[in-house]
């Protein structure tokens, strides 16, 4: 969250550390002040300012780089720096902000994520065919209609919040990939029989929701609604993948006012040329996604689901071993190599929202520490959650009432935070228009938010 605020301090946490790496910020002696986005001009228009910045106390700056001129202004001072971008190149915040998740139809592993896609066990199971684990429905429950998967109700992006060239689209296009195969059902179904190809076996959807109130979804709106027939599984008993491209711009299930919930998170960017007043532009999301497979009640067949992975191009062009991406990803840290000794680390996306990011930050972040020997780690400004969870803790509805901290720390791994609060204006202030609660003041709470539901 870029914004005009005073930041009143940073909590640098490190979830995992390598003990041979040199890493100037973990093993500074002391506590590292670090400074929020410092505007590049600045650095040449505005040099004794920034030369007190370091008389005062900061230690690394982050700032975009310019030309190399900026980063030699820099180090005469004597700071670290955590490049934004370089020499026109953003790559690390490009890959950073790629779209890749996998959700296995039998669900997430415990030690690998707590969002995961659901099943009712009494209707499917989980199988093994070699080294490929899946969801099968079971024999006796196929007679009738229902949801074999759903969830993992989580958010995702609308909008890219880094480009790496001006004219390049917005909207996030993501693709969905099913992969299924259809077997008899051998209890009751006559092999002998040719069975008409058109015939609906199963509806294929990914969903989004509002709440309408704790806790009950509104409007369910069908982003993809496509009906696989049996000609489309066929052969039987072999693997096939099933994709649909799509967008969250167009949503007829708009979320209705809702004056009983608290705030909710701003996911928001500024744009600007340096001045204060520059316009801002919403960095949106959906909540509530879903992935659906609804069997359809055909009693003659079993249907088996692996998994549904999510990506959008820049995903897949970061995990595809043959494109160039590393390649890009390294030529960036490069173009600053001769500064190696002032660089603390490189900067990713900022604050990242969705679980479909956290697999490409991972990504990146192995491709920088073997690039460096760790010595220059990627670091990720990390958005506050009033209620130390995507929504509260309560919500009922998957990955919305759970930790992002955790997820991201199940799924990552390793991982660099700075993160960012607003600490006595957030949410509740004087005279604003949510009230704290019974007992304390408005200060209070917001001192309790951030401590117990955030830095904890």
């Amino acid at each position: 969250m870029k914004t005009i605020y005073k930041t009143l301090f940073f909590v640098l946490l490190i979830f995992n550390t390598f003990s041979q790496a040199q890493d100037w910020i973990k093993d500074y002696e002391y506590i590292p002040i670090v400074s929020p986005s410092l505007w590049y001009k600045w650095v040449t228009q505005y040099p004794n300012l920034v030369t007190e910045m370091k008389n005062a106390g900061v230690d690394v700056v982050r700032c975009e780089i310019e030309n190399t001129d900026s980063m030699q202004r820099l180090s005469n001072i004597g700071f670290r720096v955590i490049p934004v971008k370089t020499l026109g190149l953003n790559y690390i915040q490009y890959y950073t902000d790629a779209k890749y998740s996998v959700w296995e139809a039998e669900g997430t592993p415990p030690s690998l994520g707590d969002a995961t896609l659901e099943h009712d066990p009494a209707k499917a199971t989980p199988d093994t065919d070699g080294n490929r684990e899946f969801l099968k429905l079971l024999p006796d429950s196929v007679n009738r209609t229902f949801e074999m998967i759903n969830g993992p109700y989580y958010v995702q992006d609308v909008i890219y919040y880094t480009h790496q060239s001006s004219n390049e689209d917005t909207i996030v296009t993501y693709r969905a990939d099913y992969e299924m195969k259809l077997e008899w059902n051998r209890l009751v179904a006559d092999t002998t029989l040719t069975y008409d190809p058109s015939t609906p076996i199963c509806s294929l959807q990914v969903t989004q929701s509002y709440l309408s109130e704790a806790w009950v979804l509104g409007c369910t709106y069908p982003i993809v609604d496509s009906l696989i027939t049996l000609e489309k599984l066929q052969p039987l008993n072999q693997w096939k993948t099933f994709s649909f491209d799509y967008t969250l711009i167009s949503d007829s299930c708009t979320r209705k006012p809702d004056t009983t919930q608290q705030p909710p998170e701003q996911y928001h960017n500024i744009e600007t040329d340096g001045s204060l007043d520059a316009p801002s532009l919403n960095r949106f999301a959906r909540e509530y996604i879903q992935f659906k497979v609804i069997w359809l009640g055909n009693p003659n067949f079993l249907l088996s689901v692996d998994k549904v992975t999510i990506s959008d191009e820049r995903g897949r062009d970061l995990m595809d071993p043959a494109s160039d991406a590393e390649i890009k990803i390294k030529s960036q840290t490069d173009s600053l190599s001769s500064y190696n000794n002032f660089i603390a680390g490189w900067l990713g996306v900022d604050e990242p929202t969705s679980i479909d990011i956290f697999e490409p930050i991972k990504k990146v972040t192995g491709i920088l520490d073997i690039h460096s020997n760790q010595n220059r780690p990627l670091w990720l400004p990390w958005m506050g959650h009033w209620a130390g969870s995507w929504n509260q803790p309560e919500n009922e509805f998957g990955a919305m009432g759970l930790s992002p901290w955790t997820e991201f720390k199940k799924r990552v791994g390793k991982g660099n935070i700075i993160q960012d609060f607003y600490m006595y204006d957030y949410p509740y202030r004087e005279n604003g228009p949510y009230d704290p609660p019974v007992g304390e003041t408005w200060k209070e709470a917001n001192i309790r938010i951030i401590a117990e539901l955030n830095y904890k």
